[in-house]
């Protein structure tokens, strides 16, 4: 019997820095029988050529080189080019264990699944943070899929008990999908430019439309670089507010459109509310005066999407600076959420 072939999609943008350790992880995996798409998405670094000098050596690498597309269009081009009957996602500063592969392939031969999932370690440099998806290995069948398939919508319940764990699912990487069901369905990963950095979560959200089974695995097989863990309080994203309110249209659309049930909507308000950090931290770094700041705040917690959310908000799971927080969010008292905002950006600092 043919051994069934695993793509495994890298895409590449100045990450040279990083690059032999990604691919060395994948080149070296125990299952052999792969194929590595590597799309050079128009790097202004070395990067293409550490590519060329991998696949010089290993028949298995197939490079592409390309203008600067963005992360979404260029996984699109590897989905195209695979021909696997598997596919995987590998993100270039990353890397990966070198049993992923075989462990995760025996598990969907033999579980017959849709998806396997893992979870996967938080790594600042010499510091492992492992992120643990769900509670426990698990098979899921049947109608214990749209219980999976909620989570990608947001929290709920106990689950508030750690916000953190808001998007632990989202990626699309640590997971080994069937191609056929990703080529049958032409699902395709949304422009970054129209929905933020969330192109992830929303694919996920469409694949287990399809998904008829799936088995998580309780192990980090994935080793996610968090080369600045500052990320957050980084850099200015001046649309993130539009491009999160078109994220949670598409939401609310597939809610309506399928008839999902009420769980996934309580899902997508507690999300709302979520992001009211994210929005919130993304204003600290305009770079603009404390005034203007507490304006765009104000605005923020006042645009009714975000007042509606947190009507239904359960705050009795949270810790308790988390429900400080979201009482000031659901009263628009924006001065003291900005107050909160400057000390979660110090903690995260802090770390």
């Amino acid at each position: 019997m043919a051994k069934a072939l695993i793509s495994i999609v890298v895409p590449v943008y100045n990450t040279a820095k990083y690059l032999h350790h990604c691919l060395d992880s994948i080149v070296r995996q125990t299952y052999e029988h792969i194929e590595v798409i590597c799309i050079n998405d128009g790097s202004t670094d070395e990067s293409l050529q550490i590519l060329e000098e991998f696949a010089s050596k290993d028949k298995r690498i197939v490079v592409i080189d390309q203008l600067n597309q963005g992360l979404s269009e260029t996984r699109n081009k590897g989905i195209l080019r695979a021909t696997g009957s598997y596919l995987m996602f590998v993100d270039s500063d990353d890397w990966i264990e070198l049993d992923m592969c075989e462990q995760m392939l025996q598990i969907a031969e033999k579980r017959n699944v849709d998806i396997v999932l893992s979870s996967y370690n938080r790594c600042f440099g010499e510091v492992i943070k492992p992120k643990l998806v769900l509670p426990e290995e698990r098979y899921y069948v049947d109608m214990e899929i749209q219980e999976l398939r909620r989570r990608l919508w947001g929290l709920c319940g106990e689950e508030l008990r750690d916000p953190s764990q808001g998007d632990s699912m989202g990626s699309s990487s640590m997971k080994l999908y069937r191609r056929e069901i990703i080529i049958g369905q032409q699902l395709r990963f949304v422009d970054t430019r129209e929905v933020g950095s969330a192109e992830d979560v929303l694919f996920n959200a469409e694949y287990f439309r399809f998904v008829r089974s799936a088995y998580y695995i309780h192990k980090c097989f994935y080793q996610y670089r968090k080369v600045n863990n500052q990320s957050l309080t980084s850099s200015y994203r001046p649309n993130l507010f539009k491009q999160w309110g078109n994220l949670f249209s598409r939401f609310e659309s597939m809610i309506r459109e399928e008839n999902l049930p009420f769980d996934f909507k309580i899902a997508l308000n507690n999300r709302i509310c979520l992001g009211l950090i994210g929005l919130g931290l993304n204003e600290l770094n305009s770079g603009h005066n404390y005034t203007n700041i507490r304006r765009k705040i104000d605005n923020i917690v006042n645009a009714p999407l975000y007042v509606e959310a947190c009507k239904t908000l359960d705050f009795r799971y949270f810790p308790i600076h988390w429900k400080l927080f979201f009482y000031c969010a659901k009263k628009g008292y924006s001065r003291s959420i900005l107050l909160m905002l400057y000390a979660i950006r110090y903690m995260i600092y802090k770390k």
